[in-house]
């Protein structure tokens, strides 16, 4: 695993480099969560890619956490765990843990349909985790099964975080491409990204943090 630092046009992003024993650990773990959803209905399509992306981006989140010295519990690593957040944090210290979802997207599809939240997943989402950690897949994940196998690296960003207040109080559209379901989904914008190095340097702002983002308003 290697960190770096990346340019972007409204933020600075953390690049994960994942080895392949992380790409097939996220090969097999998206099978398994495949076939747990297959008759679960749901805003989105049960596609594999779509649980490939989500572990990739998991796994670089851990990692990238763990550099920077934070202590984690991944539960996103154990299926019966997945009511919980994805990963929980331990601040030094007496202070109470901080509890994130990751939400991963390839770069594709990052610019219109990155850092969404659907309206009817948000009550759920609240109730699991205080923040979110967005992700960036930076390989096209259409690719079959057996060529993941044999991928040796692949590179994930860590784009930034937001609190759940924040996405309450992003606007609310209608996101979709051709030939995809259109989804009421709550988007924030880029430039509304929270620093990573104010996550990694106080978790606990987490839990205290108010809004940044405008009142919620519906753009359809």
């Amino acid at each position: 695993m290697t960190v770096t630092k990346s340019p972007h046009p409204t933020l600075t992003m953390d690049i994960i480099t994942l080895d392949q024993v992380a790409i097939r650990w996220a090969v097999s773990a998206a099978d398994e969560s495949m076939a747990r959803w297959a008759s679960s209905p749901g805003h989105y399509r049960n596609q594999w890619t779509s649980h490939l992306v989500g572990r990739l981006g998991e796994i670089a989140a851990e990692q990238f956490l763990l550099s920077h010295g934070v202590q984690v519990q991944a539960h996103f690593r154990f299926p019966e765990r997945e009511n919980l957040c994805d990963i929980e944090l331990f601040p030094a210290g007496r202070e109470p843990s901080v509890r994130l979802d990751v939400k991963t997207w390839s770069e594709a599809f990052w610019p219109d349909l990155g850092r969404c939240i659907a309206v009817n997943q948000l009550e759920a989402l609240d109730h699991k985790a205080k923040g979110i950690l967005w992700c960036i897949v930076h390989e096209s994940a259409r690719r079959s099964q057996a060529i993941w196998q044999t991928q040796e690296a692949v590179r994930v960003s860590i784009a930034g975080y937001s609190t759940i207040s924040d996405v309450h109080q992003a606007p609310i559209r209608l996101t979709g491409r051709a030939g995809m379901p259109q989804v009421r989904n709550h988007q924030i914008a880029e430039q509304d990204l929270r620093p990573l190095d104010e996550l990694v340097s106080s978790p606990i702002q987490l839990k205290l943090e108010k809004c940044k983002c405008p009142n919620p308003r519906s753009s359809f």
